[in-house]
């Protein structure tokens, strides 16, 4: 018996927990396929990241 729409099982959704950008915040809860980010929210994205990992760095180079 082919499987029609009618009789095909919904996919279960995965919902999965993202850390927090900021210590003291909570996981944020995503559900099913996380889509990379693309053109200027990419880009904000990526500029947020690195000052996250090296903003001491940056302060520093921004007094000097």
């Amino acid at each position: 018996m082919e499987a029609t729409e009618s009789t095909k099982q919904p996919k279960a959704r995965v919902a999965r927990l993202i850390p927090a950008s900021q210590p003291g915040l909570a996981p944020i809860r995503v559900s099913g396929q996380v889509k990379p980010l693309t053109g200027r929210a990419g880009a904000l994205a990526a500029v947020a990241r690195l000052y996250d990992e090296h903003g001491d760095e940056l302060k520093q180079l921004a007094d000097a």
